[in-house]
């Protein structure tokens, strides 16, 4: 454990198997965070509450994890992440990205489903009453049939 090290109740930190679980300087681990075995995080990192990171991760310098982020085994986060609470790291995450959702994705990317997702409904009206304008249209009309 690192310098300036600041962990919240219940945190728990497995010792290490194949290599020592490390935490580095000025890293801040909020309340009930979990550590797996020899998991690596990095220097001035912040671990909000409940965040789980399985065995074997390497997580890089300045990495923010909002609460409940799940992190799986073996992966990598590169430095600066940013991974918004309830994200799922399933794969490793490259320097610099902003992450969100579940499997854990770039920020914008997710956003952008989010906003789809919401716009569904008034799709699906939409689409409803242009297939009824069509089938209306498609009618044989009184004045035709003569």
């Amino acid at each position: 454990v690192g310098d300036d090290v600041e962990c919240g109740m219940n945190v728990t930190v497995d010792s290490g198997t194949i290599r020592d679980t490390m935490i580095g300087d000025g890293t801040k681990l909020d309340n009930l965070v979990h550590l797996g075995h020899n998991v690596v995080v990095g220097k001035n990192c912040l671990l909000c509450g409940q965040v789980g990171v399985a065995g074997s991760v390497t997580i890089g310098d300045n990495v923010v994890l909002g609460g409940q982020v799940g992190v799986s085994d073996n992966i990598f986060i590169g430095d600066g992440v940013i991974a918004g609470g309830g994200t799922k790291i399933m794969s490793n995450a490259p320097a610099g990205r902003s992450m969100l959702g579940y499997p854990g994705t770039e920020m914008s990317k997710q956003i952008e489903g989010y906003k789809a997702l919401r716009r569904l409904p008034r799709l699906i009206r939409d689409f409803a009453k242009l297939k009824a304008d069509l089938a209306q249209s498609d009618r044989p009309k009184a004045s035709d049939e003569s």
